[in-house]
């Protein structure tokens, strides 16, 4: 299928993506996300569609556009909906990314335990639980929230490379990173059904939440770093829109360097380059990608022209002498989330009723946390709890 994209030439315009979407209304996605977040939500410019919670229908980040469906904006913002309990909410009108037969066999599985290995009072539904409280000082750069305490716990540093490790969140592996799930059932798969976030800022915030199905602890003054370990999902098609990343584990040296990466692309092709080097910051603190906002992605490296995925990294440099330590992580995207400049209010983001779009969460999924472009230096809390239904 073809999709067509707002920027560029107009021979530049098609582009190739599974499924059928456009451009919805910039004016009404502007009034209904506010001028910030929609800024921020056509910046994450990733070469895969990632869907965006909160919008009033199945939307999706790409390529420096916002493609899909939306009935949000016309009238009422995000924000007015929220503090209305969705009573405007667009009634769904898709079965995009659905996994259930019926609206009715979703709730009948999701509360229903018979037969079920999850059983147990919810039935199969799930929950996972994040309480982060994220600090950088500087604005306008990405934190990660993998290594900081609250729940879950937090992983401070990842296995060494060369072969690193593939956590996996349903035996909590490794511990603290991920909140623990349980696979779905034989035969059967779990999807996002909902989730609830706020955060304790006045301004607008943007957040990812991604499986981190792979990692390694890097001492960056170890130039080349062969990389040998192979991760245990995403080794086929499922890899479309897997990123690679890293957070600073131990505080980066003065120094700055270029960081070159080779991997294995989304159709097994090796050694692939990376579009573009990104250049560390000096002094660069942990937490935070090791990266400034000039740089493009810079929350993630580009990968190479034409390609859409990763599916494992081969080697890691520097283009100059540094010290300090990274953990370098492939993650693969499952939703956005928008928050409007609100202190503490709730937001209630619904995946059945409204925006009708139940992303994938595949078995032993490691979840974690990105907070994109962070818009203050002040501490802050994120609060959130995500739904899943299994059927």
């Amino acid at each position: 299928m073809l999709i067509r994209v707002r920027h560029g030439s107009p021979y530049e315009r098609i582009k190739a993506v599974t499924g059928s979407l456009r451009d919805i209304h910039a004016s009404r996605a502007e009034r209904w996300f506010g001028a910030d977040l929609y800024d921020r939500l056509l910046r994450v410019n990733h070469y895969w569609p990632i869907p965006v919670l909160g919008a009033a229908g199945p939307v999706y980040a790409y390529r420096g556009s916002l493609l899909g469906q939306s009935w949000g904006g016309q009238f009422a913002s995000m924000l007015d909906c929220a503090r209305d309990v969705w009573r405007r909410a667009a009634r769904p009108s898709s079965t995009l990314c659905m996994g259930f037969a019926s609206l009715a066999d979703l709730r009948s599985e999701a509360w229903n335990s018979a037969g079920s290995a999850l059983g147990g009072q919810w039935g199969k539904y799930q929950f996972a639980h994040f309480h982060k409280s994220v600090s950088l000082t500087v604005a306008g750069v990405t934190a990660s929230m993998a290594r900081t305490s609250g729940i879950p716990a937090g992983n401070a540093t990842a296995a060494a490379f060369g072969a690193g490790e593939s956590p996996d969140g349903s035996t909590n592996t490794p511990a603290g990173l991920s909140p623990l799930m349980e696979d779905a059932p034989g035969g059967e798969t779990k999807h996002l059904a909902g989730a609830t976030f706020s955060v304790s800022s006045t301004s607008a915030h943007l957040c990812l939440l991604y499986d981190r199905f792979y990692q390694g602890n890097w001492n960056v003054a170890t130039t080349p770093q062969a990389v040998t370990g192979t991760p245990t999902r995403y080794q086929d098609t499922t890899s479309k829109g897997a990123f690679v990343s890293a957070e600073v584990s131990t505080v980066l040296g003065a120094a700055t360097a270029a960081l070159d990466l080779t991997y294995v692309d989304q159709d097994g092709n090796a050694a692939e380059a990376t579009a573009t080097d990104p250049t560390t910051i000096a002094s660069c603190p942990v937490d935070r990608v090791p990266w400034g906002t000039a740089a493009i992605p810079d929350w993630h490296w580009a990968l190479n022209a034409g390609d859409t995925g990763v599916r494992a990294i081969t080697n890691l440099a520097a283009g100059a002498a540094i010290t300090g330590n990274l953990n370098v992580f492939i993650g693969w995207p499952i939703v956005l989330l928008p928050t409007p400049s609100v202190t503490d209010e709730q937001f209630e983001f619904n995946c059945i009723n409204s925006m009708f779009n139940m992303r994938r969460l595949y078995d032993k999924a490691a979840l974690q946390q990105l907070a994109i472009w962070q818009p203050t230096t002040s501490a802050r809390i994120y609060r959130t709890t995500y739904r899943f239904g299994v059927g």
